[in-house]
């Protein structure tokens, strides 16, 4: 059965622990999307706010991310600066990091970088590390890290960073082409995933299935996440 993950945009961090109160007994992994404003246009929380309370709070362990104690958070970081935000999301809580191909001029030297401050004495153990690509970036560009990843995130949509985005149908191509090279990495889809197409996702190959307004604009958040999981 493949793992269904509902997605995050968060404005604020209202709308975080609203949005995760409401699924936290029907998943156990939720993906927070993070977008800094500059590698994407759109701005999400923390980065609307610099000194935002409850960020400073959850990254001095005062205060956890909602239903943490439940809840496992991948953080989808859509940052330019994704090695200094990467230690911030560790501290914060994060159980795996989705890094941008984009985000870097030099994907081969980043990734390896962050895993090793992850097994730094003092660091935070068990946080996965994961890679999205862009519609248009060549598969090839991960051929040299995946033994330091454990998901690769094919991105549905071209505008990445906002919601309602029409779904790119050269997706299904993609996941069956990382699923042949890389059989032992997990494919996740991100941007796009609805009723309409998740059957064929699956049928693709693709192993997790990130979902973020087909969801929570759903009128029945967990029933939805039970449809697809019994796809």
């Amino acid at each position: 059965m493949a793992q269904i993950i509902p997605a995050i945009l968060p404005e604020s961090f209202q709308e975080l622990r609203e949005k995760a109160e409401i699924v936290v007994h029907g998943v156990s992994v939720v993906q927070l999307d993070i977008c800094d404003g500059k590698f994407v246009p759109s701005k999400t929380w923390p980065y609307g706010n610099k000194d935002d309370k409850d960020f400073l709070k959850i990254l001095e362990e005062t205060q956890g991310l909602p239903a943490s104690d439940i809840l496992d958070y991948e953080i989808d970081l859509m940052t330019s600066d994704p090695l200094s935000d990467a230690d911030a999301w560790i501290r914060a809580g994060a159980s795996r990091l989705i890094i941008h191909a984009e985000s870097t001029n030099d994907l081969d030297a980043l990734i390896p970088r962050i895993k090793e401050e992850m097994t730094m004495p003092g660091s935070v153990a068990e946080v996965d590390l994961g890679v999205a690509l862009g519609s248009g970036t060549p598969l090839s560009i991960i051929e040299k890290i995946i033994p330091y990843i454990s998901v690769v995130q094919v991105m549905g949509i071209k505008r990445i960073g906002f919601q309602h985005m029409p779904f790119d149908d050269s997706t299904y191509k993609r996941i069956e082409e990382l699923k042949n090279k890389y059989p032992e990495v997990l494919v996740s889809v991100d941007g796009g995933v609805s009723k309409d197409n998740a059957s064929k996702l699956l049928s693709a190959g693709a192993d997790r299935l990130v979902i973020g307004s087909a969801i929570f604009e759903s009128g029945n958040p967990l029933s939805t996440i039970e449809y697809f999981e019994s796809l």
